[in-house]
């Protein structure tokens, strides 16, 4: 899903900025640096947005932040984590492909999702991953940001 796509679908309007932004900071490029980012420039995503550093390209990620909406939806809190740990304990397996796609492909990828709690209820959820690149132009880093309908302090 490219961009556009993103702005012309049944985006959550918070993404849709969230893709806007991204695109003002790639310029001309394909994607920003990671020196680009700034987390202040996605101030009205903070709770719901990640980080993921890609290592070694990609042989492993690190969650350099996983933001409070996450942490309510998964039900813990992942900062500071690699994926090879979590995936060792059986937990996130579903979340490498994703990873890998976006490394490979150096490409912007949008996820719609549901949570579904032990009790029945259910959120749906989209989900924006954006790539951001080395001086080389290796994916480096990841920014994810998550929207739903429903608040944070609903949840």
């Amino acid at each position: 899903m490219s961009l556009i796509d993103i702005a012309d679908s049944a985006t959550h309007p918070d993404l849709v900025r969230v893709a806007e932004c991204y695109d003002k900071l790639a310029g001309d490029r394909l994607m920003p640096l990671r020196a680009d980012f700034n987390p202040g420039r996605f101030r009205w995503m903070v709770g719901r947005m990640y980080l993921i550093d890609v290592l070694d390209g990609g042989a492993d990620y690190r969650f350099r932040l996983w933001g409070d909406f996450l942490q309510v939806v998964y039900g813990l809190d992942l900062t500071g984590r690699r994926l090879s740990e979590m995936e060792a304990q059986g937990l996130l397996g579903t979340l490498r492909p994703h990873y890998d796609d976006i490394v490979a492909a150096k490409a912007v990828r949008f996820h719609p999702g549901a949570a579904v709690w032990p009790n029945g209820a259910c959120i749906q959820y989209q989900r924006l991953m954006l790539p951001f690149t080395d001086d080389e132009g290796r994916v480096s880093l990841i920014l994810g940001a998550v929207a739903s309908t429903v608040p944070n302090e609903d949840l």
